[in-house]
């Protein structure tokens, strides 16, 4: 199984939540786009963190 990360990048118009093998798993466009997508990642990290250790290596 190989270790994937999640990182956010520019789109058209907005944000894009990635992994790093570019399986796009959120979207965000408008005003405040940026910060909806990096709120995204935040509670993403938060939820693995809860889940354990096996299941947040790598995650972030």
């Amino acid at each position: 199984m190989n270790a994937l990360r999640m990182m956010i990048r520019p789109i058209r118009h907005g944000w894009s939540v990635q992994l790093t093998d570019g399986r796009e798993l959120a979207r965000f466009l408008g005003p405040c786009a940026r910060q909806r997508a990096v709120r995204y990642l935040r509670r993403a990290a938060e939820g693995l963190g809860k889940a354990g250790a096996a299941g947040a290596a790598g995650a972030l």
